[in-house]
């Protein structure tokens, strides 16, 4: 079995990283290294490392330079053949790395990731809970079957030639799909091991889930310019599967939100005393000349029976997907109240995609020499 330790990048972390700690202790497959990379925050880990695993060491940095500089820096210390990446909110089963390191060799490899117990209090924390079912049984098992997963990044295995030599790139607000893209252009092994299974904590507020959101999608434009513009291409297993994205989010979603808006604005021209008070917006030439061409483009967006059809379709075969997954894993109940939340939140995460696709038209990536 291939050697492993263990970095914890920390920041102010002190309710949570006792968790992430006993989970280390807890392997079957005992690391050889744990190291607790403090970024120069307010906390003195020293009690909770003595009484969660007194093994583990603390490495604190005399300024904050972030989750990836840190790790970059640090990891030239470890002489394992693997290095787990574990963020302090985070944990994993006992048998975690057991069942990760029996797919050995591979570059890049996660698991599953779940909400913790404390998230699915949260409406948050339970439209995650089907985000992530959801997406961990279709989208990552088609990635993997495209040979091109993206890894969870609160729990990643990384080959520690890998990041001796990139580091975690520091150019983009997601360093872990920005270097999981790189292995994959220089034709690098990287896993799904849906077996292997952690677990994190989900945001507690609306403001807390809008900026991981927007953090989240960021980061994945700034991935797409910076690899398109090196030729994202050359490797089909990556162009194939940001295909499949832009499939759900630039075509599928888009005519469901035509029949949306269609059907609003059809169901409001039948209200007598509202088209009245919406006269004077709906005869500004700017106004009406977007309707016409939002009907002119959308020809079905009236059609409300089509409109119904196609939301049904989405309704069901997403909650089908997910309750099946969901018996599998003993938390029917919690998934099945969690869903009018999970399509609640869908239209907000895709208006948050596309304004990030917007924003990112103003960035412009880094040399990879001046970071990595």
């Amino acid at each position: 079995m291939p050697t492993y330790s263990v970095l914890i990048p920390a920041y102010d972390e002190e309710d949570l990283i006792g968790r992430a700690l006993e989970s280390c202790a807890m392997q079957t497959v005992e690391p050889e290294r744990v190291i607790i990379l403090d970024d120069n925050g307010s906390c003195d880990y020293r009690k909770i490392v003595a009484s969660a695993y007194p093994r583990a060491e603390i490495i604190r940095s005399d300024r904050r330079q972030g989750k990836a500089l840190n790790i970059a820096k640090n990891v030239q210390k470890i002489s394992s053949d693997y290095v787990l990446v574990l963020d302090a909110d985070s944990f994993v089963d006992s048998n975690f790395m057991q069942k990760i390191l029996g797919n050995a060799p591979f570059d890049v490899a996660s698991g599953t990731v779940m909400p913790d117990s404390e998230s699915t209090k949260t409406i948050y924390g339970r439209h995650r809970l089907v985000e992530y079912m959801y997406g961990q049984v279709v989208m990552k098992r088609a990635f993997n079957l495209m040979g091109s997963p993206n890894i969870a990044g609160c729990f990643a295995v990384y080959k520690t030639d890998i990041l001796k030599t990139f580091g975690l790139p520091s150019r983009t607000v997601t360093e872990d799909l920005d270097l999981c893209w790189e292995v994959l252009e220089k034709k690098g092994k990287v896993l799904y091991v849906p077996e292997a299974r952690g677990y994190t904590r989900e945001p507690q507020s609306f403001d807390e889930y809008s900026h991981q959101v927007r953090r989240w999608y960021s980061g994945f434009w700034q991935c797409v310019k910076a690899h398109g513009a090196e030729g994202v291409g050359e490797d089909n297993r990556l162009a194939l599967s940001l295909n499949f994205i832009f499939v759900d989010q630039l075509i599928i979603a888009p005519i469901w939100f035509a029949f949306l808006l269609g059907s609003i604005l059809h169901g409001l021209s039948e209200i007598p005393n509202l088209l009245m008070t919406l006269q004077p917006i709906l005869s500004n030439s700017v106004v009406s000349a977007i309707i016409g061409a939002w009907y002119r483009w959308f020809p079905f967006a009236t059609n409300i029976p089509l409109f119904i059809v196609s939301i049904t379709f989405d309704l069901l075969f997403t909650s089908t997907i997910t309750l099946l997954w969901a018996s599998k894993q003993g938390n029917s109940k919690q998934a099945a109240l969690a869903l009018p939340l999970f399509y609640l939140l869908s239209w907000y995460n895709r208006f948050v995609f596309w304004a990030s696709a917007l924003k990112t038209t103003l960035w412009k990536p880094a040399a990879k020499g001046s970071i990595w």
